[in-house]
């Protein structure tokens, strides 16, 4: 074969090849398009529906809940330092009340819950003896 009939090859099958790509994508929009309106559900005639009747909410009410004191705890954690041998174990329980004595408004204000607080006491009380006060 001769390059010039290699050429007109090469051209008429880019040709038939671009055609065909062309004539396929317009197949498929129609087809696709064809299909989208026959999957398509028929419009829904609203019908009309009787309107809700407004209904008022419960009144909510609000109970003030009392949270109790840890105002004990920080005494026995005080009175229990005084009387303790241990310099370890005064060390904590020092430094406890200090913290209990903090944590003690908070309680009482409602800001902070007695558990949470108490939690918060006896953490730093690990490896001494904690009072009944603080459980």
């Amino acid at each position: 074969m001769s390059r010039m009939t290699i050429r007109i090859s090469v051209i008429a099958v880019l040709a038939s090849a671009s055609l065909l790509v062309a004539g396929c994508s317009k197949k498929e929009e129609a087809a696709d398009t064809s299909a989208a309106a026959s999957a398509a559900p028929p419009p829904v005639q609203a019908t009309a529906a009787p309107a809700p009747t407004p209904t008022h909410a419960p009144p909510v009410t609000t109970t003030v809940v009392q949270n109790q004191s840890i105002d004990s705890c920080c005494s026995a954690l005080a009175s229990a330092a005084k009387s303790s041998k241990d310099p370890v174990a005064k060390g904590k329980l020092t430094t406890q009340a200090g913290v209990c004595s903090g944590i003690a408004p908070k309680v009482r204000s409602g800001a902070t819950t007695r558990a949470s607080a108490l939690t918060q006491v006896k953490s730093g009380l690990a490896g001494t003896t904690i009072p009944p006060e603080c459980n």
